[in-house]
C-alpha cells in the first residue's frame, strides 16, 4: 500500500488472495482508505483499512448491496503464542450465538449465575481482580486451561476451544505443556465446577489466569 508513492504497509497474505488476483489481471483500479485506528493495540493490528473500487452509479443502491456502504468497528484480539507465532482471532458481533464471545460484564454475570455458592466472588474479585483486569484478560486471550489437568469429562469439551471450534495452544509460551486459551463462554457456564483460578507467568513475563476445574 502506498501514499503519495511512499510505501506505508501491506495487506496480510491471508487477506489479499482475491485482491492480488484482481491487481495481476489489471481488471480494476483498487484504492484504499484507513477506516479505524486503535493506538493501544499491538503494532500488527492497530490500523484497519478498506480496499474498494469506485464506480459511478445512477439511481439508488440495491438493498442487497447496502452492506457495502457500512463501516463497522472491528472486534478482535491477538493471542501471542510464541516469540515468532501470532494467532489472530476475530470477534464478529453478528456471529452465531455459540461463537459469540462474552464481554467482561456478561462474563461476570454468568459466572455468578452459574455458581454454587458465594465463593465465586472470591474468584472474581481476588483471583482475577478488578473488572478492568477481567476485561483485558478476555480481550487478550489470557484466560487459559491446561488440558492435561482437566477432569476426564471436560477433556473433549468445548472448554479448550477458544473460538470457531479451534484450539489455540500455548506450549511455546510456557515451560509446562498443555496450556490452551480457554473458551470464555464455557468457563462462565461451568463456574460451579471451578476449583481455583491461579495467576501464571509466561516466558515473556505476561500474567495469565489458569482456571482449574473439579
Amino acid at each position: 500500500m502506498y501514499y503519495n508513492e511512499i510505501k506505508v504497509g501491506y495487506l496480510p497474505r491471508e487477506d489479499n488472495e482475491m485482491l492480488s488476483k484482481l491487481m495481476d489481471a489489471e481488471v480494476v483500479m483498487l484504492q484504499a482508505e484507513i477506516t479505524h485506528l486503535k493506538r493501544d493495540a499491538k503494532a500488527w493490528e492497530n490500523v484497519h483499512v478498506a480496499v474498494f473500487v469506485l464506480k459511478q452509479m445512477e439511481g439508488d443502491i440495491s438493498e442487497t448491496a447496502t452492506y457495502l456502504t457500512i463501516l463497522e468497528t472491528p472486534h478482535y484480539r491477538t493471542v501471542k503464542t510464541g516469540n515468532n507465532t501470532v494467532a489472530n482471532v476475530y470477534y464478529n458481533h453478528e456471529a452465531d450465538e455459540e461463537d459469540f464471545v462474552m464481554s467482561a460484564d456478561e462474563f461476570y454475570d454468568e459466572m455468578v449465575a452459574n455458581s454454587k455458592n458465594d465463593g465465586i466472588y472470591d474468584i472474581l474479585h481476588s483471583d482475577f481482580g478488578s473488572p478492568e483486569i477481567i476485561e483485558s484478560a478476555i480481550e487478550e486471550g489470557r484466560i487459559i486451561v491446561n488440558r492435561r489437568k482437566l477432569p476426564k469429562d471436560l477433556r473433549s469439551d468445548n472448554l479448550a476451544k477458544a473460538i470457531d471450534n479451534e484450539v489455540i495452544m500455548l506450549d511455546k509460551s510456557f515451560d509446562r505443556n498443555g496450556y490452551v486459551v480457554a473458551n470464555v463462554n464455557r468457563v462462565a457456564n461451568l463456574s460451579g465446577r471451578i476449583e481455583s483460578v491461579i495467576g501464571v507467568m509466561d516466558k515473556l513475563g505476561r500474567k495469565y489466569f489458569e482456571v482449574n476445574f473439579l
